[in-house]
């Protein structure tokens, strides 16, 4: 047999077989095998897009209680420290001293105290020279409390866990207060910053869903809001903050660009019907679907209306279906009214 022949033959055998596959062998009638699906319900969303920025999820400034000069800095910038980690110290001669000559005095009013208040015991000493002593004992007693405790803020200990961003003083430096010797910043657990309008602050009660997307990364980033400011800024929009999970934590840094599309219900709350994209074709300029009767298992196509896309890409149906249709949902446009179909996949419920 020669070649051309035999490839003629193989040709003719595969066509047949293609033939006998799509036809009912009873009576030759031609069946298509299709897939189907549901019309769905699915809240009416709209998005909007804002720019976030990547931050800390925990920042901190710590500072002395007290004014003083700085005797030690123990941390340097990109160190890691661990919470209550000791940061820096003050000079304490001068508060030493005073510590030394407050406990002196506290220990000599204190035994006094003790022999007066046995000698009124005994009502040898009147009362008021009771009290009098007892006054003494309560001002040496804050006295030398109020020196002990400048001691303890004469150390500065880590609020956070985290890496040293900066160091803003030195050795020698008068702090005060209110000054951060140091910013920490915790980098496991990172946030995103966005600024939305006042029209979308008004229905944040609606936001449904949020995705980030950056520039490094192919798949998006789910976020959940963890704070919406009260209060608008000088240009009136509302800082947002969201948490993401740590698993994107590691990938991002503080200070990156991302995108962020935020999803929120419309004003209505009625549920709206989609279909697949690909149950949808056009006849005649009419978007149209193939519906399945079960009965007969034949197609018959319906006119629908459209309204655009669903969050999740489905096309929104406006009119034309009753809701418990079965689509086709492969394959449309081989389709003819009245054929005769084979479901490839069970009909889900």
């Amino acid at each position: 047999m020669s070649y051309s022949r035999c490839f003629t033959v193989i040709s003719m055998v595969l066509v047949l077989s293609l033939v006998s596959c799509a036809t009912d062998k009873s009576d030759g009638t031609l069946i298509r095998p299709v897939k189907t699906g549901r019309v769905e319900m699915s809240v009416p969303m709209e998005r909007t897009s804002l720019s976030g920025t990547v931050s800390a999820g925990m920042e901190a400034h710590p500072s002395f209680r007290r004014t003083g000069v700085i005797k030690s800095i123990y941390v340097r910038e990109g160190e890691h420290v661990e919470k209550g980690q000791l940061l820096a110290e003050l000079d304490t001669r001068d508060i030493e001293e005073a510590s030394e000559a407050a406990k002196s005095k506290y220990e000599q009013v204190a035994a006094e105290v003790g022999r007066v208040e046995e000698l009124y015991k005994r009502k040898s000493v009147a009362k008021n020279e009771y009290e009098k002593a007892i006054s003494g004992l309560q001002t040496v007693t804050s006295l030398y409390e109020t020196t002990q405790n400048q001691l303890a803020d004469s150390k500065l200990y880590a609020p956070i866990s985290g890496t040293v961003q900066t160091v803003s003083y030195a050795p020698n430096m008068t702090v005060t207060p209110v000054s951060g010797v140091v910013s920490i910043i915790n980098t496991n657990e990172l946030q995103i910053e966005g600024y939305i309008s006042s029209s979308l602050f008004v229905k944040r009660d609606r936001f449904v869903r949020m995705v980030a997307y950056s520039a490094i990364m192919k798949d998006s980033i789910p976020l959940d809001i963890s704070y919406i400011s009260p209060k608008a800024n000088n240009s009136q929009l509302y800082k947002v903050r969201f948490d993401l999970a740590p698993e994107y934590s590691r990938r991002l840094a503080p200070g990156m660009v991302v995108e962020i599309s935020l999803y929120y219900r419309t004003a209505s709350d009625a549920d709206v019907m989609t279909v697949p994209m690909s149950s949808v074709f056009s006849h005649e300029g009419q978007p149209s679907v193939w519906c399945v009767d079960t009965a007969t298992m034949t197609v018959g196509r319906k006119e629908i209306a459209t309204a655009g896309l669903s969050e999740d890409g489905n096309v929104v149906v406006t009119g034309g279906l009753a809701g418990d249709e079965i689509l086709v949902t492969a394959g449309v446009s081989m389709l003819r009214e009245g054929d005769k179909v084979r479901l490839s996949s069970p009909i889900m419920e």
